[in-house]
């Protein structure tokens, strides 16, 4: 099987494809980091080592939470706006993948439930 000339010029570049995999590598890295620190840390600031637990078991199961529930709250407005406006594509910044908002779409929802919920819990 073949790929045309309109197609190959739809696909990304093989570098940006792995700049993107880091990323995502790096963030969900990122959560597990923590656990062969929190028992250290939760000894020199005289926390159990339960509550430690918790801190990283909490921190995963909100980040998969947020997986399942925010971050598709975003591409579904996304595609309501797209419908009602009756386009395809809302840039062509980013041909065949739907324009930027496309790209960026399940932050709309996650960066605002991020904000309440640091604004919530007294973090910020």
């Amino acid at each position: 099987m073949s790929i045309s000339q309109s197609d190959n010029q739809r696909l990304l570049p093989a570098s940006l494809s792995l700049l993107l995999a880091l990323a995502c590598g790096l963030i969900v890295a990122n959560i597990y980091y923590a656990q062969p620190l929190v028992g250290p840390i939760s000894a020199s600031i005289g926390l159990s080592p339960q509550a430690a637990g918790l801190i990283v078991t909490m921190t995963q199961i909100g980040y998969g939470v947020g997986l399942l529930f925010v971050v598709p709250l975003g591409d579904l407005f996304e595609s309501m706006v797209k419908r009602t406006l009756g386009v395809k594509d809302l840039g062509h910044l980013l041909p065949g993948h739907g324009g930027m908002l496309d790209r960026i779409d399940g932050l709309l929802f996650a960066l605002p439930t991020l904000y309440y919920l640091a604004h919530f819990l007294k973090l910020s």
